[in-house]
């Protein structure tokens, strides 16, 4: 059956007629069902009019499931129309049909031919009805982001109209056929050029040798399936035409090039059978038959007297530019030429000149913004990229830019609402998707896992093979400690794309959490086999190492770090654990002074967060100044309000009952603290207060089970994520939350970051402070 349906389409392709005789026994044969109906659709949306076609045509209406599509109804209905009036009966039935479908008809080319028929068959209310459906529907997928106009109107006090002839230069207006080369030259060159500047444009593969006139070459011509490009459109915008009036109507198929805007208006007759849904008309017409030069004259006269009240009106909304269009074209090309030639400086200059003209032109302020971040003058970046924003909402590119930009100067909140805003407008899928990737990329900033997965999975429905999706989804699955399933994106991500280092590197980290040793060592030594700088591999490796208690092989791969990464911050870390170990103090000396004298670099905010947490707990061990230990706390808790992000807002009226106090520590267990803490808890007033405990660790003894009978509530945090753990400790609405923990092993100082608690106090004196801004207190 596959190979007979395939016979029958290559017949049909090559304009055999008797291939429809077989597809018809095909499509109303019982024994297997018809496959390829949307390729015969296509195939019958191009084949011409013959009895043949009608003939399948009418078999496929008698099957019980038609209309099978859209496509293949409009096309039924349009051979119905050109059959015998007999039909007229049929017609009306296939078109209750159409109407009853009409709100699931998204495809504009089914919009179209029925549109058309129905202009064919009369009734001007349901043409105008399906004409306004195609308009939406073109609109919906090719209307520009970006307004393809200048902002404000170019210079000339001349009215631009530019006419848009149909091929074949007739058209149908009115009832009768117009002589498109009589109109053109009565009416539209017929214009007093001190006041009007005309252009013919003609759609199609020619133009007729004396037309003198501009011709859309890339806009196809009964091409089922293929819009007019907007580069062709963004080519008549430059034109800066006043007004555009269509001839055409929907034989043509322009639908998607009027939807995006290349003219100030849009025009076209209502009596034009297929008349476009546009937003002006004009009432005079004239028809061959007329050939009086006095009708003529009075229909050019209508016109000119419709576009100068339109079109003035219009031109008068801004103070309009110094500079002609083609002058206004040739400065914006240049600066976009040398934007591309890397002449950054004439580029800007370029830009600016243009902008000096058209203070709102979006893709120059987008331009000029990308180039003041490469920069770094990241103030005037963000400043151009909003403005960009603000004069095209929909303007994915400039919103993109401009949430990275929030995102890397911390300002996670604005990059977030920056993309969900945009996503709300995104107008096709390629903007929604990279949208979906920067929206993911700011909720991993935000340490939200639950966001960022849900924004990865999002870019990956579209987009099933892009490397670098699968791994932030990787990512923002490890960050919710669901490591098997991190496991297999960061797998797949290698599959797309084996030079994926970071993919490695994390499928290392995650071996080392599941205790997997041996193969978390591997993975590590894999990746600074192909990248010997690689500082996160260095320090993981060492971490694990020092683990397992390989002490000799801890010793020899540090000095293989500090060999290759001699100013990583995270080398100071492990140095002051690795020379302690030695009894190098002249060594331990050298780190110090270093460490005081800033000399050691993070590779990232996270990077500097996790070594001043660990930092932050080693230099309790040495003598150190307060001057300098003091400057390493507020730097953490400077870096930890970027990294965690704002903290949260408690509810403005307590909850009521009893005082709620909340216990956050990694020993609620058999450990010194977790025993020392008992004597104190045990004796709170459970009358007044009422007991939260807070378990960073997984371990679970007969010390963590007394601990659970006497809290009024326990659970474990330790394997959320900081902004997850801080949310359901925040959801309690507790008076006091008490940290047991600072700096020390398996704490999570992230989570008191986003202060949780109305007030929060760390209890751990002798292991130092925390060092945050939201700890309000130290006992």
């Amino acid at each position: 059956a596959v190979a007979r349906e395939g016979l029958a389409l290559s017949l049909v392709a090559s304009g055999d007629p008797g291939a429809f005789s077989q597809l018809a026994a095909l499509v109303t044969a019982g024994a297997s069902p018809f496959r390829e109906w949307d390729e015969l659709s296509r195939m019958l949306a191009a084949a011409p009019p013959s009895s043949e076609k009608r003939e399948l045509l009418r078999a496929i209406e008698r099957r019980p499931d038609f209309p099978l599509s859209a496509l293949l109804l409009a096309i039924a209905i349009e051979s119905a129309v050109a059959s015998t009036p007999r039909d007229m009966e049929r017609v009306l039935a296939l078109f209750d049909i159409a109407e009853r479908r009409a709100a699931t008809i998204a495809d504009p080319e089914s919009l179209r031919r029925l549109a058309l028929t129905a202009a064919a068959i009369g009734p001007i209310g349901l043409s105008s009805m399906w004409a306004q459906r195609y308009a939406q529907a073109c609109a919906a997928m090719h209307a520009s982001p970006v307004p393809l106009l200048w902002p404000r109107r170019t210079s000339g006090s001349e009215l631009r109209v530019a006419y848009l002839v149909p091929r074949g230069g007739r058209s149908v207006l009115g009832g009768a056929m117009i002589d498109i080369d009589a109109y053109l030259r009565h009416v539209a060159t017929a214009h007093a050029r001190d006041k009007f500047a005309p252009a013919i444009l003609f759609v199609g593969d020619a133009a007729p040798d004396n037309s003198d006139a501009a011709h859309l070459k890339d806009i196809p011509v009964g091409t089922l399936g293929v819009a007019p490009g907007l580069a062709m459109a963004r080519a008549v915008a430059e034109a800066d035409y006043d007004a555009l009036i269509d001839l055409a109507g929907m034989a043509e198929v322009t639908g998607p090039f009027l939807a995006a805007r290349p003219a100030r208006t849009s025009w076209s007759y209502p009596t034009l059978p297929g008349a476009h849904s546009v937003e002006n008309v004009l009432a005079a017409a004239f028809s061959a038959e007329s050939g009086a030069p006095t009708v003529e004259s009075l229909v050019r006269r209508a016109i000119e007297a419709a576009l100068t009240a339109a079109c003035t009106q219009t031109s008068r909304s801004a103070e309009p530019a110094t500079l002609a269009p083609a002058a206004m074209v040739q400065l914006w090309r240049s600066a976009v030429a040398a934007h591309q030639a890397s002449d950054a400086d004439s580029a800007l200059a370029g830009y600016r000149a243009v902008l000096a003209q058209q203070p709102d032109f979006a893709p120059a302020l987008y331009l000029q913004g990308l180039l003041l971040r490469d920069r770094a003058w990241d103030d005037d970046a963000r400043l151009s990229l909003a403005a960009a924003m603000t004069a095209a909402p929909a303007y994915a590119e400039a919103r993109i830019a401009l949430a990275n930009l929030e995102r890397e100067r911390g300002d996670l909140e604005s990059a977030v609402a920056l993309c969900r805003a945009g996503l709300a407008l995104a107008a096709d899928e390629n903007s929604r998707l990279a949208l979906q990737r920067a929206l993911g990329l700011a909720e991993l900033a935000r340490h939200d896992g639950i966001a960022a997965r849900a924004a990865f999975e999002e870019v990956l429905k579209g987009l099933p093979t892009d490397a670098d999706a699968h791994y932030n989804h990787g990512v923002a699955l490890q960050m919710m400690h669901l490591r098997e399933d991190a496991l297999r994106a960061y797998q797949r991500a290698l599959a797309f794309n084996p030079g994926l280092v970071a993919a490695d590197f994390n499928i290392g980290v995650i071996l080392q959490e599941q205790g997997r040793t041996d193969a978390a060592i591997a993975a590590f030594e894999q990746v600074l086999a192909r990248d010997p700088r690689r500082v996160p591999a260095h320090k993981a490796l060492g971490d694990t190492l020092l683990a397992a208690r390989r002490i000799d092989d801890w010793l020899r791969v540090f000095e293989r770090f500090e060999a290759n990464c001699p100013h990583a911050l995270s080398l100071a870390v492990q140095a002051l654990e690795v020379y302690q170990y030695r009894g190098d103090f002249a060594g331990l000396d050298r780190y110090l002074d270093r460490v005081r004298q800033d000399e050691f670099k993070p590779e990232s905010e996270t990077d500097l967060a996790d070594c001043l947490e660990q930092l932050l707990f080693l230099l309790l061990y040495f003598d150190i100044e307060p001057e300098a230990q003091l400057g390493l706390y507020r730097a953490y808790d400077a870096v930890a309000q970027r990294v965690y992000g704002k903290p949260l807002s408690p509810p403005q009226i307590r909850r009521a009952g009893r005082v709620r106090i909340g216990y956050l520590s990694g020993d609620l267990r058999n450990q010194v603290m977790g025993k020392m803490m008992w004597s104190v808890v045990q004796h709170h007033d459970r009358d007044r207060f009422e007991l939260y405990f807070y378990s960073l660790t997984p371990e679970n003894d007969e010390w963590t089970q007394r601990y659970r009978e006497l809290g009024d509530h326990f659970e474990m945090v330790g394997d959320l994520p900081e902004r997850e753990a801080a949310r359901r400790i925040a959801a309690k609405d507790l008076d006091l939350l008490v940290d047991l923990s600072t700096h020390t092993k398996g704490a999570k100082p992230g989570i008191l970051a986003l202060k949780p608690a109305r007030v929060q106090i760390t209890h751990v004196a002798s292991a130092g402070a925390g060092g945050l801004s939201a700890i309000d207190f130290n006992l």
